[in-house]
Formats: structure tokens, sequence, C-alpha cells
């Protein structure tokens, strides 16, 4: 998946935020940035599980975790 379909899959807002391992995202803007700059992904990089809460028809939240079998 290319950087801009990435982009256009997430709310572009202010309120869309982004935790990460050593960084806290706040904005679509600063999610995209960091995207730009960051390192690419360790070999053996998992995701899951993935859980998605609805509120209502219009409102969602999405969380899903990352792991790695890497040695640490």
């Amino acid at each position: 998946m290319t950087l801009e379909k990435l982009d256009a899959s997430f709310w572009e807002s202010e309120q869309t935020v982004r935790y990460g391992i050593r960084e806290c995202l706040y904005g679509a803007e600063e999610i995209a940035e960091w995207r730009r700059s960051a390192p690419p992904l360790p070999p053996g990089r998992n995701t899951g599980p993935t859980v998605i809460s609805s509120f209502g028809r219009d409102v969602a939240s999405v969380s899903t975790e990352f792991r790695t079998t890497a040695a640490r």
C-alpha cells in the first residue's frame, strides 16, 4: 500500500491520534509526517489482535497490537 493510500484511509482530522512505542502523535498531518520519516519495520513483526468498537452508526475506534519475534 502506498503512503498516499494509507493516509487516505484515516480520518483527516486534528482529533486523529496514533500511540506508538516511542511516540504519541496528534492530528492526521503529524501522523502522515511521521510515516514518511519512520524507520523500516523490523523483520518478524506481526499484528493482532485488532479490536473495532463502534459507537452508533457514525463513530468507531480501531486498535491493533504490534508484536515482534526478534530477541530483546
